[in-house]
Parts: structure tokens; sequence; C-alpha cells
């Protein structure tokens, strides 16, 4: 009977590890292999925009804000200056807003799932759409998460949208390129990943 038991184990064993899955990047993130928003003081990030001057964020310091020990990020562009403040959080990534804290990433990343950010008026509605390879001029990442992003204004009859955008998050480096349609004058600007440092 203890050889049967045995046998049923270690074919369950080999069967389990022995199958590719196609949830893999998904269940990185459940167990904590992947983090899709990385935040450690010293990281950063610079983009290039088509439309405005590249930027830069930099992950500054690590402050108590909210009500809750958050990064500070700081985001250059031009000679201009803005900080955001992150918080990271048992299933992902939030920002502190005017409608207090919201998520910035939400884990599971499930197809077709997704998440909802909120500041003042507008909200932000983030929709996984699947994985694809993306190539920057910062380099080559597999396995993007990609998202379409509608922003806009709740309204009674649904989100009056202002913009659309694709996001592409790569695996412990963060957002790598962006691509936003505004609705409302026809425009379209691409932002890509020119360089990063990851602590």
């Amino acid at each position: 009977m203890k050889k049967i038991i045995f046998l049923l184990i270690l074919s369950l064993v080999l069967f389990l590890f022995s199958c590719e899955n196609p949830l893999k990047p998904t269940l990185e993130i459940l167990t904590g292999d992947a983090d899709y928003y990385p935040l450690s003081i010293g990281n950063y990030w610079r983009y290039s925009s088509q439309l405005n001057d590249d930027y830069s964020l930099k992950v500054k310091e690590m402050v108590w804000y909210g009500g809750r020990h958050s990064f500070r990020v700081e985001k250059r562009e031009g000679n201009s200056y803005s900080s955001s403040f992150y918080s990271k959080v048992q299933d992902g990534v939030q920002i502190f807003s005017s409608n207090g804290w919201s998520y910035y990433v939400q884990y599971p990343f499930i197809k077709n799932g997704g998440w909802k950010y909120s500041y003042g008026d507008t909200t932000i509605v983030y929709t996984l759409e699947g994985w694809e390879d993306i190539q920057t001029p910062a380099g080559n990442f597999k396995d993007c998460a990609k998202f379409f992003v509608s922003e806009g204004r709740e309204t009674m009859s649904g989100l009056d949208v202002i913009s659309e955008y694709y996001y592409w998050f790569s695996k412990n480096v963060g957002i790598v390129k962006i691509e936003q349609t505004y609705s409302k004058v026809n425009q379209y600007e691409l932002i890509q990943l020119l360089d990063y440092n990851i602590k």
C-alpha cells in the first residue's frame, strides 16, 4: 500500500514539474518572484517623449506620507520638478492622489482583468491585454505585460474618455513603453525607455 501511495505522489510531482505553464508570468507575480514597478531608493528611469521634453523618474527617498511609509519619486522634465508618492502593498503598488491611496499596479495580472485608479474627478482604467516582447532604445524586453488604459471622467452614462494608452510593464524594470492617443484633439504620443538603473 505504501508503495502505491509513493508511486502516485511521485507521478503527480513529475507531471506537475514536467509541464510548461503558459501562466508563468502571472504565477511569478503570485509567488512574489516578479515586480513590475520596482521601488528602491536610487532606482532611475529616463524616457523619450515624442511630443514633450524627455523626462526622468528617480526614487529619491522613503518618507512618511499619507499615513504610511512611502517612496518619493521625483519627475524631472526640462527645468521642472515634481514629486509623486508610492507605497508597496501586498498585492501591488499604490499612488497617493487627491482621492487618497489608489492602485497604480495591482497583482495578479490576469488577462482581461485590471484595476481603476482615480484622482480628482478623473478615472484611469487598466485592462491587461496580454504579454509581448518590446524593443526600446534601452534594450529588448521579453514577456512585457501589455495594458490598455483609458482615462476620462465618470459620468452617469459611463466613462467620458479623454485619452487612451497602451502601457508595457517589464518584469523587474517597470514601464518600458507608452503609446497614447488624445481622443479630444486627435493627437498621438510615443514614450520609450532610454535608460534605467534598478538597485
